[in-house]
C-alpha cells in the first residue's frame, strides 16, 4: 500500500519516504518507533523502515552515527536516513526474524518434551557470529549496553545481526561507564553498582548463550549466584553439567559460566573467540552463517 494512504496507518513521514517505498507490512512498534517492510519503488528491494520520533528519542542521533561507523556482517547495516517535521526515517537492513523467534520455535508447545538444543555446530556458529560483532564493537571503543534476544536479527542469508543501538555509547578503556541501563535478566550485575566495562555486552551475551542452550533466561538473584556458591534452583539446573555435557559436549558450559562471571573474572570477547569449544565446534572458519531450521 502507499505510504501515507488511509490504510496505511502511518505517521507523516519524510518527502523521500513518501514518493520512494511503498510500505508492505508493519514489523513491530516500540514505545517511540516503528517498523515496517518497505519496498523501493525504482530498485523494488525490501528495506526495514524504522521511523523515531525525535522529541522521544534523543539518542537516535547518536545511533546513525554509530550504525554508519560501525560496519560489520553481524551487526545490522544502516542505507539511508531522511528527516521530516518531528520524525526521522531509517532504511535498514530488512532480517526475517529474532532470535527470541528462533528459541520460541524450538519449544515444545504440547509441553512433551520441552526444548529442542540445536545441535553443537548451529550453538557454536551463533555464538561465534554474535562474539565477532562484540568483539568488532569493543575494538572500536563502542559498547552496545542492551544485548538480548530481541535485538539479535537473522537476515535472509541467515546471518546473525547485532541490531538497536538505542543504548549503546562510546567508551574510554581508561574509565568506567556509569550510566544504568539493559534490561534483566540480561543486564550485567555490575551495572546495577554504575561501575562497568565494555565487558557488560560479554555477559549479555553469555545469557543469551544460555537461553539459546536451554530455552530459558538464566536469572540471578545475587552477585553470588554467578560466583557459583549459591543460586535460585532454577539458575542451577540451567548450568546443570551433565545436561550441558550430553547436549554440547565438555567445555560448553565451562564458556557459558566463564562469560556471565563477576566481570574481574569475566573473559573479555576475544578471549571467548579463542574458547577450545568454540574453535573445535565450528565446523569451519569463523563467521560463516547459522542455518536455523
Amino acid at each position: 500500500m502507499p505510504i501515507g494512504s488511509p490504510d496505511s496507518d502511518s505517521t507523516a513521514c519524510s518527502k523521500e519516504v513518501e514518493e520512494g517505498y511503498t510500505v508492505i507490512k508493519t514489523l513491530g512498534k516500540g514505545r517511540f518507533t516503528e517498523v515496517k517492510e518497505v519496498q523501493q519503488k525504482g530498485t523494488r528491494k525490501h528495506f526495514a523502515w524504522k521511523q523515531v520520533q525525535l522529541d522521544k528519542d534523543p539518542r537516535c542521533d547518536l545511533q546513525i552515527q554509530l550504525l554508519r561507523r560501525v560496519k560489520h556482517n553481524n551487526i545490522l547495516r544502516i542505507y539511508d536516513v531522511y528527516w521530516a517535521a518531528g520524525v526521522m526515517d531509517i532504511m535498514l537492513e530488512l532480517c526475517s526474524g529474532t532470535m527470541a523467534d528462533c528459541i520460541g520455535s524450538q519449544r515444545d508447545t504440547s509441553g512433551t518434551s520441552g526444548y529442542r538444543t540445536p545441535s553443537r555446530t548451529e550453538v557454536a556458529k551463533t555464538l561465534s557470529q554474535l562474539l565477532m560483532a562484540v568483539n568488532f564493537l569493543h575494538e572500536n571503543q563502542v559498547a552496545h549496553r542492551n544485548i538480548k534476544p530481541c535485538n539479535v536479527l537473522l537476515s535472509s542469508k541467515r546471518t546473525w545481526k547485532l541490531a538497536n543501538f538505542d543504548l549503546a555509547c562510546d567508551f574510554d578503556p581508561g574509565h568506567h561507564m556509569s550510566e544504568r541501563v539493559g534490561s534483566l535478566p540480561y543486564r550485567a550485575p555490575e551495572i546495577d553498582q554504575r561501575k562497568y566495562t565494555e565487558k557488560c555486552d560479554v555477559y549479555s551475551t553469555g545469557v543469551l548463550f544460555i537461553a539459546f542452550v536451554r530455552g530459558k533466561e538464566y536469572v540471578r538473584s545475587s552477585l553470588e549466584d554467578i560466583k557459583g556458591s549459591k543460586g535460585t534452583e532454577a539458575a542451577e539446573e540451567l548450568l546443570n553439567e551433565k545436561t550441558w555435557t550430553s547436549k554440547l559436549g565438555y567445555g560448553a558450559l565451562s564458556l557459558a559460566k566463564q562469560m556471565i562471571s563477576l566481570e574481574e573474572a569475566r573473559c573479555g570477547s576475544e578471549e571467548a573467540l579463542r574458547n577450545p569449544w568454540l574453535m573445535q565446534n565450528l565446523g569451519s572458519r569463523p563467521g560463516l552463517c547459522c542455518v536455523v531450521s
